[in-house]
Order: C-alpha cells, then structure tokens, then sequence
C-alpha cells in the first residue's frame, strides 16, 4: 500500500515514495547552503529542507524519489527534514495533486453555461476559448487554496454553483455576476506559471502587476474584439478589479454594485471551504489542527 505524509507524526522518521515538484536552495544564517523540496504524495503537500546540500545536487524535479523523511515538532507545527533523496522510477501520473472533477468536464460546463450569459456570452466565450488550454491545467493560487492541477476551473466551477443559487434571491443582474465568476481570476492564467505536475510560480507580469490588472486588461482586450458596450465592459471590468473586497486584502476598488459585492463574497466562500475541506482530510476524528494561515483559526474535525 502506498505511504502517505499522513502517517508521519513529530518524532517519526521513515523512507516514503513521493513526487519531487521542484527544489530550491536557499542559505542559512551561517551562510551555508540548504535546499527545500517541494514533495507530494498526491493529496498533501509539503516542503523538506536538506542541509549542507545545493540545487546543483538533484536534477530529480518532475519524478518519483524515494527520500527518508523526518518530522519534527517546531511551534507546534509538523517540519520535514530529508535526510537521503534517490530516485525511483515509478509513473509519477498518481502522485500530482489534482482537481476531483476531470478539467475536461469541468470546462464544457462552465462554457455551456457561458452561452446563457446574454450580452456576456460573448466575451467570456471569447476569452474561454482562447485560455481554454491554459485553464485545463492552471492552479488557482501557489499556496493557500486550489493549488492543484485544474484548481483554477474547480474553483470557477463551485463558484458558478453558489452563483447561480443566490442570484434568486436578489433583484442583481445573474448574467453580470454569472459573467464576473467566470473571469474573476483569469489574470491568473499571466500572473502565474505553472507546469504539468501542478508546481507553481509567480511570473515578471504577476510580480509586477496581480491578477485583477492582468484581468481587467484581458476583459478590454476581448471587449473591443467582440463589440462589447462601453457600459457592461465598464461593469465588468469593476467585478475584476474589486473582487477581493478590501483594499488591504489586494482589492484595487471596492465593491460598488451588488453584483461585485456578491462575487467577493462567493469567491471567499469557497476559498475558505477548500481550505476547511482539505485541513480535515489530514485529520484524525476529534483532533484540532494547528492555526490555519488562511482561516485564521484552528480547525476541528469532529
């Protein structure tokens, strides 16, 4: 049976087969080198330092390694410590972390959905149909939520869920917000770079810029090529720029119409839930975890 990262408690040091995304080496305060691995076991991702070691060291990034892998209790959160890397040479295919819905799926509905969206239909068609490769793929974030393979769409795609629920229960323009799902994160298809194993970078363009400018500059270049009028390509432009709700937490405005307020809150919604959903599976009936970066809170698992 397969070893799981679940199964290393603190104090516990044992050989597991997981899939290396990528390596970087970075230095210690005494000026010595180390490197951090990023591994998977194709449900949890971790980070393991090897020290005394340097990135030229391992040319390994994209397959399976068999590594011996310690973990330690350090304020009061589980670290990992690799004290041996060779490589194995199974299928590293079951060990990406990726979305539960197939992309391919995940793509058609929300495309089909697309058509219904009126004035909308067109650019987010448009835009759809240019990233729709891209978006097979992409992450929707490096850490925190939905970074896995095909995250982006799952994340779209239970956003369009919510959506769709609570436009019946107020007087909003559903094709706007529907529309303002869909594309809310499309910057990040520019502001991220991401490979075939689900491993994640910032790019030049997202370092320099974020995802909502990228956004919005994506909705203008496709509101000219598909006649958009001035008025809804104005309002959909806003959804983007406003969509993280507060200016502290990257909002370049706050939300003036419903419809972004609305998109806001639903975007936090399923970032957080991802975020409970994934903390549980790891833990064991009746067990806290440690403080959750993005929660903000310790999560229960009754």
């Amino acid at each position: 049976m397969k070893k799981m990262i679940s199964e290393f408690k603190p104090g516990m040091t044992d050989t597991i087969n997981l899939l290396l995304m990528n390596v970087e080496e970075r230095t210690t305060r005494n000026n010595s080198s180390y490197v951090t691995m990023t591994l998977t076991d194709g449900d949890q991702v971790i980070a393991g330092n090897m020290f005394d070691r340097k990135k030229e060291d391992f040319d390994l990034a994209g397959s399976v390694v068999t590594v011996k892998l310690e973990a330690k209790n350090y304020n009061d959160s589980c670290v990992y410590n690799i004290h041996g890397v060779s490589k194995s040479y199974e299928d590293p295919e079951s060990y990406i972390p990726h979305a539960p819905i197939a992309a391919d799926k995940m793509f058609q509905d929300i495309y089909s959905f697309s058509q219904r969206l009126g004035t909308y239909s067109s650019i987010t068609m448009s835009i759809l149909n240019k990233y729709k490769e891209t978006l097979l793929m992409w992450t929707a974030a490096k850490k925190v939520h939905h970074n896995i393979r095909g995250g982006l769409l799952y994340h779209v795609y239970r956003m369009l869920k919510t959506a769709t629920y609570l436009a019946g229960c107020y007087p909003i323009d559903k094709s706007l917000l529907c529309a303002g799902v869909i594309l809310h994160d499309i910057g990040k298809v520019k502001e991220l770079e991401c490979d075939m194993l689900g491993a994640t970078e910032y790019s030049v363009d997202g370092n320099l810029f974020g995802h909502l400018f990228l956004g919005a500059e994506i909705i203008s270049e496709h509101a000219k090529k598909v006649g958009l009028p001035e008025m809804e390509t104005r309002l959909l432009k806003h959804m983007i720029v406003s969509h993280h709700g507060q200016l502290e937490y990257g909002a370049i405005r706050t939300p003036a119409i419903p419809e972004a307020a609305l998109l806001s809150h639903i975007d936090k919604i399923d970032a957080e839930m991802y975020q409970y959903e994934e903390t549980r599976k790891k833990m064991e009936p009746g067990s806290t975890s440690d403080l959750i970066f993005g929660l903000n809170t310790r999560v229960y698992n009754p």
